[in-house]
């Protein structure tokens, strides 16, 4: 570079054809390797990029197999093309792009360009190609090689007469693999011996004829040839270079079976072990499996167990016809013979199992449970001698059987599940029926029957050792409502009074009409309403409490839907004994991950109250770190009941642990008074002021917000408002605001100018502090000279059961202020581990409620997660996430270093209508398509180049971006996610990723504001597809959008009980309301 700038134009020409030349006429892959990283060092400098046409360097890489650099090209080429006024990809884009995303092992986009051809109704002549190289082989029939139809491929072989050498090589494997021998030889003979395929061909026949001098020779050839490709490879990613090093693994296994055949027969056994483990450590990919398969010297009898775990592998990769395939060849059976009429040879049993899985597969359910109970009864006939194994394989029958103790938590998860929505449909069914009763007090209600009888005591799942039938057990348990619906009777046909009540789970809305209130011959008193029926909610606690006594890990779901039983019906006398009788047995592990939803319910009285506190003083006994921040907090709330019960079971943990108490309370107070500052507290209150006063006209709720905050230069305007009282003359209030405006442009410039805080000053006591002798003391602490360091109490969020607590050796003495509206701190935490811990102070939020979005990414764990701390109900501590940078910061970085304006597409609608909020909305519309059609938008493309060293780190952070994006787009879809501009989305700097931040706005709350409702289901703009794949959402984003929203629906019942748990938790509920009642202040985003 520093030769380049120097050189003039007519050198700088001669150097590019010098290069050009290099690259055309050398052999050498090194060489041009070289060169492309120099074009690609051109490409992130500012003098670049290096005068080559994209073409020439793509197919220099594709020639060295440096995919990633080839696709970029090809990419960069099909931009420019588009800039130039093009349309659309032609069929040599598609299928260079099909081919460099399949070297590149990424199928979803090369997917995704054979949807983008099929939707633009491309002519792709070669269409069958296409979905060989996606690994589609149903679709593209010749492939029988990637299908393991052997048969079939060798038939279809024959029938060619000219082969060239592709055919040549798919028939010789063919033969290979079924062990026709003659025939591979003549296949062979067609085929280059200076090819990759030629030369291991022939060491594979060389070894079968014995000659191991030839087989040697044709090894070290064909280990020669993959020299300069693995060195290729291996300088982009050991993912591109997986292939190439199975082939290698081949030829290492070629020279073990010469060694196995001639050289040291004693070594047999463990060559042969070592094959095994071998196979088994590699990747679970079926085409690399299948060609590690093809053996040369075992018998069928000793792969017999490979080619069972081969079968497997299949059906868990969704490859059921191959999977059906395997297990006919291992049974003996016609290709095409039906599977559930095999006769199980149970000598075999794990060939047994293999079949009973994918009998269950193929919805042969009566069929395979026959069979394992078959195979129990054969097992249980064994001698002993054979009891080691069969005891081995019992464990894996029960646990396909619903009988190991991990399946059995989810039978009695699925038996809760059942009597929880029975008792939900029940509920739902009573409020309907008093709904009625208002509506229609001419009827009479019909009631629901009490629930059915359990065929089998609760306490009769079969515990393991049962037979298979267990799962057929635990269904017929689970209570089915009857959907027989009965209409509502008159008066006339009133049954006697006494009579027992008609069977009836359902009304029918359009029964419900009220009759004529003038009526009123027909108006009777309305009858009671029966309660819901007690009984599935006993039913209910008992199954829930048995599954989690069971679960071996997380169960957070059977947790919440515990405590919404408790809390929902906790009052009555039958769920209570059931409660207080099973909380005993359950684990204090139980509640530590449902600790926020027990706080929210600390101010419920009576026996509920106490039920709660019960619970919150055991797990203060044991793990009094898990609690005592939530304490602190409720201690400290505005909710009389909360704030009474919370100081109560804090006073009863210091009892225990008084410094941990101690030191909890100080921090907590002394963290929320660093994260709102006086300064700040006067800034927002004279804003909510002026809003109530100038915008509501309320000088009541004006005076109110403002009675707290009068001091110094706020004196004088509190004697004008004192004077309005009196007199009420407006002039009086005038008079105040000029001193309130005043003071608020004052504080204005004071917050701008903040941008950082020094402990010393803002919280003394963080840095020196004296704590009271021993004793608790829950408000008032006296200062003496203590440093602050290691203290028992956990650093925030680092919290681990299972793991030595981190506790807090210091905290740094400087907090970087964040230039952002509510201006958050960053501050670093030094624990005891002697790691440095960085969060995130945030004051003016609620974050419990992030919280409680925290405990919904925890049990889909598909993104980075970071903890949350409350330290106030506005204010609390968030772990930093690290090495990520907010894509408004990275935009805004970029567009300074390209000289282009933050606001670029925001001034072009200003340059056609000054005011655009006044403009109609087709105006509109039209005002935001001339900013789209006068920018790029390609920001965020471009970041993530740039941010990458290289081609091949560049795709793969591409290809996290856009997976991330897409998973996070279904899970925020499902979460009702609001509020996502650009400084709530996050980038990885290493990886790629997506993270999302600030959960503040849920359920949907965004659309329902007043003002800019959001009514998108989730954020998708230009600038984020502009930077995913050169088809947008085509490809790695709607396969990962389809797998996730697939996985988190098969998954819905642990998802809804999460769910459900934050609508009735009444941190939330309070929010929803809040959001249903109050606008939100606008912040402009990106929408470009």
């Amino acid at each position: 570079m520093s030769v380049w700038t120097e050189l003039t134009e007519e050198l700088q020409d001669k150097l590019t054809v010098s290069l050009l030349t290099a690259l055309e006429t050398s052999n050498h892959p090194d060489v041009t390797q070289t060169i492309l990283n120099l074009a690609e060092f051109m490409d992130h400098s500012e003098r670049g990029p290096l005068p080559i046409a994209y073409d020439r360097l793509g197919k220099s890489a594709e020639e060295t197999k440096a995919y990633a650099k080839a696709l970029r090209y090809k990419e960069l080429q099909i931009h420019k093309h588009f800039n130039r006024g093009g349309e659309g990809l032609t069929t040599e884009d598609c299928q260079s792009l099909i081919t460099y995303a399949n070297k590149l092992n990424v199928q979803e986009e090369a997917a995704g360009v054979v949807r983008y051809a099929e939707q633009h109704e491309m002519v792709i002549p070669m269409l069958g190609r296409w979905y060989e190289k996606l690994n589609e082989w149903e679709k593209a029939l010749e492939a029988y090689m990637a299908l393991g139809r052997w048969g079939e491929l060798n038939e279809r072989a024959r029938s060619v007469q000219h082969k060239d050498q592709k055919v040549a090589v798919m028939a010789a494997r063919g033969a290979w693999a079924v062990g026709e021998w003659e025939a591979m030889k003549d296949y062979v003979s067609q085929v280059n011996e200076n090819t990759q395929d030629g030369a291991m061909l022939r060491a594979v026949l060389a070894v079968k004829n014995d000659q191991y001098d030839v087989a040697i020779n044709y090894i070290d050839k064909v280990r020669d040839m993959y020299d300069s490709e693995l060195t290729a490879m291996a300088s982009e990613s050991y993912e591109r270079a997986y292939g190439a090093m199975v082939c290698v693994q081949q030829l290492a296994e070629l020279e073990e079976a010469i060694e196995f055949k001639a050289i040291r027969p004693e070594r047999q056994a463990r060559i042969a072990l070592l094959w095994s483990r071998r196979l088994q450590g590699c990747r679970q990919n079926i085409e690399q499996w299948q060609r590690l398969l093809m053996s040369l010297v075992l018998t069928p009898q000793e792969m017999h167990p490979l080619r069972v775990k081969f079968s497997s592998l299949c059906r868990k990769h969704g490859k059921h016809v191959m999977c059906r395939d395997v297990l006919r060849e291992l049974l003996g059976l016609d290709p095409g013979a039906p599977l559930h009429k095999a006769v199980a040879p149970y000598d075999k049993p794990q060939l047994v199992l293999a079949l009973c899985k994918q009998l269950w597969m193929d919805d042969y359910r009566n069929e395979a449970v026959r069979t394992l109970e078959a195979l129990v009864n054969h097992l249980d006939r064994l001698p002993p001698n054979h009891t080691p194994e069969a005891a081995r394989l019992c464990a894996k029958i029960w646990c396909s059987s619903f009988l190991h103790a991990r399946l059995q938590v989810q039978a009695w998860h699925k038996l809760a599940s059942a009597y929880f929505t029975a008792l939900s449909r029940d509920k739902e069914l009573s409020q309907a029926a008093a709904a009625a009763a208002v509506r229609a007090p001419h009827t009479r209600l019909i009631h629901p029957t009490p629930p059915p009888p359990i065929q089998q005591p609760l306490g009769m799942i079969p515990p393991v050792g049962a037979t298979g039938q267990s799962a057929q057990v635990a269904a017929s348990l689970i209570p089915v409502p009857v959907n027989t619906t009965v209409p509502l009777l008159p008066v006339s046909a009133l049954p006697p009074p006494g009579a027992p009540p008609c069977p009836i789970v359902q009304l029918m809305p359009p029964q419900l009409s009220p009759m004529p209130l003038h009526n009123t011959s027909l108006v009777t008193p309305p009858p009671p309403v029966v309660p819901v029926n007690i009984g599935y909610a006993v039913s209910a606690v008992k199954c829930f409490t048995r599954a989690l006594q069971l679960a071996p890990g997380s169960r957070l779901e059977d947790t919440l839907r515990l405590l919404q039983l408790w809390f929902d019906y906790g009052e009555y006398n039958e769920v209570y004994k059931q409660l207080s009788e099973n909380m005993k047995g359950l684990p204090i592990e139980t509640w530590l991950e449902a600790v926020p939803q027990l706080m929210a319910r600390l101010d419920s009285r009576d026996r509920m109250a106490s039920l709660i506190k019960q619970v919150i003083l055991e797990i203060s006994k044991m793990k009094p770190q898990a609690l005592v921040y939530a304490l602190t907090v409720a201690a400290k709330s505005t909710n009389i009941d909360r704030q009474k019960n919370a100081q109560e079971m804090l006073a009863a943990m210091a009892e225990m642990h008084p410094k941990l108490v101690e030191e909890a309370s100080m921090v907590s107070e002394e963290l929320v008074r660093c994260a709102i500052l006086w300064h700040e507290q006067w800034h927002d209150a004279l804003d909510e002021a002026s809003r109530q006063y100038f915008q509501e006209k309320n000088t009541a709720a004006m005076m109110e917000t403002l009675e707290p905050t009068y001091y110094c230069e706020l004196s004088d305007a509190y004697k004008f408002c004192q004077a309005f009282k009196r007199t009420e003359n407006v002039k009086e209030l005038t008079q105040a605001w000029e001193i309130y405006c005043q003071v608020f442009k004052k504080i204005t410039t004071q917050l701008r100018q903040l941008t950082s805080l020094d402990l010393n000053y803002i919280s003394p006591m963080l840095m020196k502090a004296k704590l009271r002798p021993p004793y608790l003391c829950i408000h008032i602490f006296e200062i003496t000279s203590f440093l602050l360091k290691d203290l028992e109490l956990a650093v925030p969020g680092t919290y681990d059961p299972s793991q030595p607590v981190v506790g807090i050796a210091s905290i740094g003495t400087h907090l970087q202020v964040i230039s952002s509206k509510q201006r958050p701190r960053k501050m670093t935490i030094r624990g005891s581990n002697g790691r440095e811990y960085a969060f995130l102070l945030k004051g003016h939020e609620d974050p419990r409620q992030d919280e409680r979005v925290m405990q919904l990414f925890g049990l889909i764990n598909t993104l980075l997660r970071y903890s949350i701390v409350a330290l106030s109900h506005n204010s609390g501590l968030i772990g930093w996430v690290p090495d990520c940078d907010t894509l408004h910061s990275l935009i805004r970085d970029y567009r300074d270093k390209k000289k282009i304006s933050l606001s670029l597409e925001h001034k072009v609608m200003q340059s056609l209508a000054q005011d655009t909020e006044q403009v109609t909305l087709m105006q509109k519309v039209q005002l935001f398509e001339r900013a789209l059609t006068s920018t790029t938008g390609d920001d965020l493309q471009q970041i993530l180049w740039l941010k990458s060293p290289s081609s091949e780190v560049w795709f793969d952070r591409r290809t996290n971006y856009t997976r991330s994006m897409a998973c996070m787009s279904m899970v925020g879809y499902i979460l009702g996610l609001g509020d996502r501009h650009p400084s709530n989305l996050m980038l990885d700097r290493l990886t790629g990723k997506i993270v999302h931040i600030d959960f503040g706005d849920c359920f949907d709350v965004a659309m329902t504001r007043e003002k800019f409702p959001e009514k998108i289901p989730f954020r998708l703009t230009r600038m984020l597809v502009k930077a995913m794949e050169v088809t947008g959402i085509e490809g790695n984003y709607r396969f990962t959008c389809e797998r996730v929203l697939r996985l988190l629906r098969a998954n819905r019942d642990s998802l809804l009980a999460v769910l459900e748990a934050f609508v009735y938790d009444p941190v939330i509920s309070w929010r929803l309301l809040e959001g249903c009642f109050f606008s939100y202040n606008f912040r402009r985003t990106y929408s470009f």
